[in-house]
């Protein structure tokens, strides 16, 4: 899945939730860990660990949350 067309390939409730959180505030913590991976902390209703893996050209190669959704 590339990023630019990530928002065509997610679930629309996912992916609406998914903006909401970030609109108010309930991601924290966004580092950047080098080499095209990304953590971030998501307040839902517990503290999730979500963490991002890319290439060069955006190319999602990995992606893990602790949240209870699983794509």
């Amino acid at each position: 899945m590339n990023l630019y067309h990530f928002k065509d390939q997610v679930n629309r409730v996912i992916l609406g939730r998914g903006f909401e959180y970030y609109a108010s505030g309930m991601v924290e913590d966004l580092t950047h860990r080098g080499e095209g991976r990304y953590k971030a902390f998501v307040e839902g209703t517990d503290l999730y660990e979500v963490t991002i893996h890319m290439d060069e050209l955006y190319t999602i190669l990995s992606s893990a949350c602790t949240c209870p959704y699983d794509l």
